[in-house]
């Protein structure tokens, strides 16, 4: 239940002010002053939300009163109701020009009275609570933009992390991202058994790589003090300076950090896969250059086997021939050997040349597969 509201009652009538206390007093809170200097003094001291303002006082005027006391620091948007005998509209018009709201005319009428203060004071309720809605719809809208700017720094490490080609860079990337946030702390990747340490100070001490040595396989986020950590399989960020004072903005670093170190152990995984695609497209070229060795040297015996296959057909042809003097063969006979013996030695010869195709079949297939191995490591 918020608090009543509170009414300066400023006149120098004593029976006046009791009958106005008299009327407001049970369902608001109420204070009251003799004199312009005492309205002022009590103003500062009372904070009131209303001010019910005589014209008439012994020192300063009503509307003497009422100017200084809406320059008093944070009673600007004070509401002061005038109360006076002086019902006129030159009255009326100066109550309005030194800043007053209402103008009530002595002797007062209780139930118009009421009827005004009940209405100032519901004024007064809904105007808190629209500043209220408003402040905490800035905050809320403040509080956004800051998100959404927090954010875009993980947004643009993802995007700056495709073109990193290997996990040292990848780590500085990070650590630009922990200084856009203002924090101090150490990215640590591990890729294919390589540890890389990058660090906000430039240097990454001993006691800092043990520290995320013994923290890299507890909980995914773990906060001590200041300090946080966030973990993945093969990413931890160490934070130094978490925000303690500020738990909003801690919690949003908490799921930025965790965001950025998510993308981080992507990227180091496509990195792992990269790098196992390269090995074995090394492995597929060495190979390729051993077959092509092999080739070159099976050509090499398979030019050397059909010349002494040709110089063996060529031998047996001249053999046969000189043969056939001792032998005593027919004609017919002698036709028929060395028709026999063509036709073996041009059998040879076959055998021999697709030996040449098959060299020259595997030499094709190599260069088919040398360009798609290049292209897609």
């Amino acid at each position: 239940m918020s608090e009543p509201m509170r009414i300066l009652v400023v006149d120098d009538d004593a029976f006046m002010r009791e009958s106005l206390t008299s009327v407001l007093c049970g369902a608001y809170t109420v204070a009251c002053a003799e004199t312009g200097e005492q309205s002022l003094e009590l103003a500062r001291e009372f904070r009131p939300d209303m001010v019910l303002l005589d014209i008439e006082l012994p020192d300063v005027d009503g509307y003497e009163a009422c100017r200084q006391m809406l320059e008093i620091d944070g009673l600007c948007d004070l509401h002061i109701t005038f109360l006076s005998g002086h019902d006129s509209l030159d009255c009326r018009l100066l109550a309005y020009e030194c800043g007053g709201h209402d103008f009530i005319a002595k002797p007062f009428d209780r139930d118009e009275l009421l009827r005004k203060v009940d209405i100032t004071s519901q004024f007064l309720a809904d105007h808190r609570r629209l500043l209220e809605q408003t402040s905490f719809s800035t905050s809320t809208a403040m509080t956004a933009m800051m998100s959404m700017g927090e954010l875009g720094v993980v947004l643009q490490f993802l995007g700056k992390s495709f073109s990193a080609d290997e996990c040292g860079t990848l780590a500085e990337l990070a650590v630009e991202a922990l200084e856009q946030y203002g924090l101090q702390g150490t990215v640590q990747t591990r890729c294919d058994g390589v540890t890389t340490n990058r660090s906000t100070s430039g240097l990454t001490g001993s006691l800092q790589e043990s520290v995320l040595g013994h923290l890299k396989d507890i909980d995914r986020i773990f906060e001590f003090k200041t300090r946080a950590i966030v973990n993945y399989e093969r990413v931890s960020i160490l934070i130094n300076n978490m925000p303690v004072d500020d738990p909003e903005r801690r919690g949003r670093i908490r799921d930025n950090i965790a965001l950025l170190a998510e993308g981080a152990e992507s990227r180091v995984k496509a990195l792992e896969i990269e790098q196992r695609a390269r090995d074995q497209q090394q492995q597929l070229l060495r190979a390729l250059d051993s077959l092509r060795l092999t080739l070159r040297g099976l050509r090499s015996r398979q030019e050397l086997a059909q010349t002494q296959i040709w110089r063996l057909g060529s031998d047996l042809l001249d053999q046969l021939e000189t043969s056939f003097v001792t032998l005593g063969l027919t004609e017919a006979q002698e036709l028929f050997l060395l028709e026999l013996a063509h036709r073996t030695t041009a059998k040879m010869d076959d055998i021999a040349q697709r030996g040449d195709e098959v060299e020259a079949l595997l030499s094709g297939l190599c260069a088919t597969l040398e360009p798609l191995i290049r292209e897609n490591p």
